[in-house]
């Protein structure tokens, strides 16, 4: 007999959580697994968080959402269940018999399904920012995850961040790398883009526009190069709540013209493809999709120390640099590689061969072990 899993995430906002979730479910045996998705939002509840995935799910897999959110009445009124007596809308999913039930997020999935009794749950952890169980009043957070039977952290640093608030045993929180889909990325990286490619060196990134990705400091880094005489393009694909604050940085600091702002991107791939490095300044990762990501599609990394970046840049051949994380060692590492054009071949032939490292159907059938 299959078994029933349920995955639980807020919304289905185009996002690297997201994706996550869509890659690991369609990779899951369906004659081992009956599996539904359920968004507890149709659509994101944040401001510049338009796009959604468009069927991003296998046929046999179920998708369903709580709440319509265009209607604002009815936002409004689940909301206030959500807040107030989340275990009415817990014992409305549990009508529905499943064997596993897993938060894919923090916040609002996690707490929603701690109030579930009849079945096993699980609760996955992205990065270390989301917990912030660092003050008195998150108590009530740890005792929701002391309700799980098991949690999964997509990276040892975002298990070890969680432990060491918590002071559980570690038996109770375990490693899982999320899969990636190495094929599907570089059979989209060859679609073509209408863009024409600037001659001068270009420098992708990808993220949500968030006060975590950084994008602030990267910036900053970008004008005093520039301001020192250094020509390069940088283009940063991605959508958020800081999109305006981020032009009128570009415009303020005057690095427009060395600066794109794309938005989001349907197929983000080409342009990584064709970039000459990518650039991670997040304040905090989880893991590292888009780095990974890149790495496969044989693009040197130059990235702050976060998420797993220690485990992708420090193989040999090393396929990046890696920098503390601080404004100061970014400006100071671009501005090495933009005088330094000599030591990029090397770089790049590591990174060629970086997506042996990542075995999606060998994840896939791992993650899926702990759902038997």
């Amino acid at each position: 007999m299959r078994k029933k899993i349920l995955f639980v995430i807020e919304s289905l906002v185009v996002g690297g959580a997201e994706k996550v979730l869509i890659d690991l479910v369609n990779g899951m045996d369906s004659h081992k697994f009956e599996i539904n998705v359920l968004s507890i939002f149709r659509k994101s509840v944040f401001d510049g968080y338009d796009e959604t995935f468009e069927d991003p799910f296998n046929p046999d897999i179920s998708y369903s959402w709580l709440c319509d959110n265009n209607s604002r009445f009815k936002y409004k009124i689940f909301n206030w269940i959500l807040c107030h007596f989340p275990i009415l809308i817990a014992k409305y999913i549990s009508l529905k018999k499943n064997d596993t039930v897993i938060a894919f997020y923090e916040g609002a999935p996690t707490r929603l399904i701690s109030y579930m009794n009849n079945c096993r749950k699980m609760a996955w952890l992205h990065t270390e920012a989301g917990l912030s169980l660092g003050d008195a009043a998150d108590e009530d957070v740890i005792s929701e995850y002391e309700k799980y039977d098991k949690i999964i952290a997509v990276s040892e640093r975002v298990k070890q961040s969680f432990l060491s608030k918590t002071k559980w045993a570690d038996s109770k929180c375990i490693v899982l790398h999320n899969p990636i889909i190495s094929d599907i990325v570089v059979e989209k990286s060859f679609e073509e883009i209408k863009e024409k490619r600037t001659e001068k060196p270009l420098f992708v990134s990808v993220g949500r526009l968030s006060y975590v990705k950084g994008y602030d400091r990267l910036i900053k880094a970008a004008s005093r190069l520039k301001n020192e005489g250094h020509e390069f393009v940088l283009q940063i694909i991605g959508n958020g709540v800081l999109m305006d604050d981020l032009k009128r940085m570009c415009k303020d600091l005057n690095v427009e013209d060395c600066i794109e702002l794309s938005g989001n991107k349907k197929n983000p791939y080409p342009y990584i493809k064709r970039a000459d490095w990518f650039i991670c300044s997040s304040r905090t990762e989880g893991y590292g999709i888009a780095v990974a990501e890149a790495l496969i599609l044989g693009v040197p990394v130059l990235s702050v120390d976060c998420g797993e970046m220690n485990i992708f840049l420090n193989r040999q051949p090393n396929p990046g640099i890696l920098i503390q994380n601080t404004e100061e060692e970014l400006y100071y590492k671009w501005k090495h590689i933009l005088e330094s054009p000599e030591i990029w071949k090397g770089y790049k032939t590591a990174a060629d061969i970086s997506s042996e490292y990542f075995d999606y159907n060998k994840q896939v059938k791992k993650i899926s072990q702990y759902m038997l």
